[in-house]
């Protein structure tokens, strides 16, 4: 389980693919993700898209709360072409009723230009295409049992195309009945990654 005090700050090159190694002497940039030549000067990076999950809060009277089975859960969302397994929390919280239960999950992605995930970003934009992103609670059933995941609940909001969204409560939608069950808070910073569309 991921300690609520401390925050996961993954970076994800979106659709790029990695640089050559040279057979020998080559030096591994921490902070592109990417192995490159020591001779080879880095290609400017395009500004990023961030994604923050801060914390959920259930309500008391939401299902899973009331019903056992369900002791931890986490968080997955949808994001452009990217790979779902880039967007779950690494760690799972334990159930708790009308109290934060923090993830502090940040994620930085970086879209290449002419890429699908670029391509995507632009037909939001630009095309009116669907702008809809969803955060789901999955439960998480552990290694101790043979039951599977479930999703549980979900928010959803446009993506951020002019104002970001800095610390945001969403309302967690049942996946049962449609009732509300809670909020997720959440950080989705996007503005300078689209201002760039413009400039490409």
């Amino acid at each position: 389980m991921m300690s609520s005090d401390e925050e996961e700050d993954d970076i994800v090159m979106m659709s790029r693919p990695a640089a050559a190694a040279a057979a020998r002497d080559f030096a591994v940039d921490s902070t592109l993700g990417e192995t490159l030549s020591s001779t080879q000067v880095p290609t400017p990076r395009p500004p990023p898209l961030i994604v923050i999950i801060h914390y959920v809060m259930f309500s008391s009277d939401a299902y899973f709360v009331l019903e056992e089975g369900v002791e931890q859960v986490f968080v997955e969302y949808k994001l452009l072409n990217v790979d779902p397994a880039d967007t779950e929390t690494p760690g799972s919280v334990r159930v708790s009723p009308d109290t934060k239960l923090f993830f502090n999950f940040r994620k930085t992605f970086y879209v290449e230009k002419d890429t699908e995930d670029w391509r995507m970003l632009r037909d939001i934009v630009f095309n009116s295409a669907d702008k809809t992103m969803t955060f789901t609670v999955v439960s998480d059933p552990g290694d101790s049992t043979d039951a599977e995941c479930s999703n549980l609940c979900k928010a959803s909001v446009d993506l951020p195309t002019t104002i970001d969204i800095s610390e945001q409560e969403l309302s967690l939608y049942s996946e049962r009945d449609g009732k509300k069950v809670g909020v997720a808070c959440v950080t989705i910073e996007t503005v300078k990654a689209i201002q760039a569309l413009s400039e490409g």
